[in-house]
């Protein structure tokens, strides 16, 4: 073998990982919720406007993925599907059809967008796709113990799942995920959910609980914002730069900055604020 052959190669070698590192990718994964007769008359609408909002402050086209919604139209009929609501509660279960049904919609759509096992995946699931999502950072990171199901998917790495006005009925996913649950107390859906939704799990024969969350883990916080109804967290300003501010950590609020500011009540403000962060994983937005 030449002394320049030999050069060649270890140059191949040594820049192998640098390109892996160049090439890896940040996949936003988008869901709307469970369809219901006051909702938009397109059932993706929560999906193609997070898509469009998202575009137009910077993320790359190829790196946004709308997920077809799975979940039943309402109409005057049936204005809460009955099968939208089977699938809601199901998908609190990583075992259930469901949720294994989800997975292969992901996978599929992940494959045809070219995300590898090696990119990071951001799941954005509005309402019942916040669940969704959580779920299938589970399935995606323990797809070992679903044989079945490995069989015809991969796995990918999860880094968050961001919920955005989604009423929960576990918490699947995994402790080295990022979870964030964006909440508002004017999101009257959630509160409903929250208060009768045993009710409504009950008329599909489901024991879930709903609540804004469940069992916070290390990477877990609930950021609350004011004033934002259920069908507006996917076009309101404020929701869409915290969502970016999850990882470039630019114009953060007053009371997040790491030094107390000087101005009166601020910088108790910030220390107030601080402390519920760091105790009960609530950040004030």
């Amino acid at each position: 073998m030449s002394r320049h052959l030999i050069i060649g190669w270890l140059i191949l070698v040594a820049s192998a990982p640098f390109a892996d590192a160049q090439t890896k990718r940040r996949v936003f994964v988008l869901h709307s919720g469970m369809h219901i007769i006051l909702a938009p008359l397109d059932k993706d609408h929560a999906s193609r406007t997070l898509k469009a909002n998202l575009a137009e402050r910077g993320v790359a086209e190829r790196d946004l993925v709308a997920i077809a919604n799975p979940f039943a139209m309402a109409t005057v009929k049936e204005m809460i599907p009955r099968q939208g609501l089977i699938l809601y509660v199901e998908s609190a279960d990583p075992a259930s059809r469901s949720s294994q049904e989800a997975y292969l919609r992901l996978d599929a759509a992940l494959k045809a967008h070219s995300v590898s096992k090696n990119d990071e995946i951001v799941w954005i699931g509005h309402s019942a796709g916040g669940q969704i999502g959580m779920t299938m950072a589970h399935l995606a990171h323990n797809l070992a113990k679903y044989p079945e199901l490995a069989k015809k998917t991969q796995a990918y790495r999860f880094d968050t799942v961001i919920t955005l006005g989604a009423a929960v009925g576990s918490n699947p996913t995994p402790a080295d995920v990022k979870l964030r649950h964006y909440h508002s107390p004017a999101d009257t859906m959630i509160f409903f959910l929250c208060k009768h939704g045993n009710v409504v799990a009950e008329s599909v024969k489901s024991k879930v609980q709903f609540r804004v969350c469940y069992d916070l883990g290390p990477k877990a916080k609930v950021r609350v914002f004011p004033g934002i109804e259920h069908m507006e967290w996917y076009d309101d300003d404020a929701v869409l730069k915290s969502i970016l501010r999850e990882f470039e950590l630019t114009g953060r609020p007053a009371w997040r900055r790491p030094h107390a500011d000087a101005a009166t009540g601020v910088g108790l403000s910030q220390l107030f604020a601080q402390a519920l962060e760091a105790e009960f994983k609530i950040s004030l937005e």
